[in-house]
């Protein structure tokens, strides 16, 4: 029987002017093993197979929680894979778009933030599914409305959408952690990897989101 998802986090409760905010911070383990960097005309994620598991799980519970924003710190991260472009290290923050957070009141709340309150978050594998065959002609319908949005602030890529957006981006994180570890490289640099891209209606914007089993440990995903 598969084994649920988990994530551990600490719960954060902040107030900017009128308005108080609630955090979920995503604990250091397993996500120490990820690092999100930032190129030129693209972003990119290297995770092993705990942390995609952890992302996974991170996507699944910003869909749930359209009230409160997901804290990813990945800065501190796993190094660059030998041989990959070093970018820019960032964090990630998903938030529901109904919200309305501005990525430019991010610093200003981040350093708000105290002690947290610890909770476990599960997440049945089950429930992480690809969207249906239709999802990339009904992405493309000009009244499609389930994008995600990139803002760039305080070292910190900032995803906002919708949950549908968020619940169909996290099977592609579940992908890269079950067959990035078997995949059999063809070519020297080779990895397992999936991508969020403008071109399939998943991300609004120019940048891709490149999610990557890290080459380094031996096996990865056809880039």
């Amino acid at each position: 029987m598969p084994v649920d998802l988990e994530l551990l986090v600490d719960v954060h409760r902040a107030r900017l002017g009128p308005k108080e905010y609630r955090v979920i911070r995503a604990r250091p383990e397993p996500l120490a093993q990820a690092v999100l960097i930032q190129e030129s005309w693209y972003f990119e994620i290297f995770a092993d197979a705990p942390a995609a598991e952890a992302l996974a799980a991170a996507w699944m519970l910003a869909a749930e929680s359209r009230h409160s924003l997901v804290w990813l710190p990945m800065r501190p991260g796993a190094p660059v894979p030998d041989g990959e472009p070093a970018g820019r290290p960032l964090d990630l923050l998903l938030a529901h778009h109904s919200q309305q957070f501005p990525a430019s009141r991010w610093k200003a709340l981040r350093a708000h933030l105290g002690p947290g309150r610890p909770q476990r978050v599960e997440v049945p594998r089950s429930t992480v599914r690809l969207p249906d065959h239709d999802a990339y002609a009904r992405r493309h319908h000009r009244e499609y409305r389930d994008h995600l949005t990139e803002h760039v602030a305080a070292d910190t890529l900032l995803l906002t959408g919708s949950d549908r957006a968020f619940r169909e981006a996290a099977p592609l994180f579940l992908d890269v952690a079950e067959n990035g570890p078997t995949y059999t490289p063809r070519r020297s640099g080779d990895h397992y990897c999936a991508e969020l891209r403008p071109q399939d209606g998943t991300v609004k914007g120019a940048a891709a989101l490149h999610i990557a089993y890290p080459p380094s440990h031996g096996e990865g995903g056809a880039a």
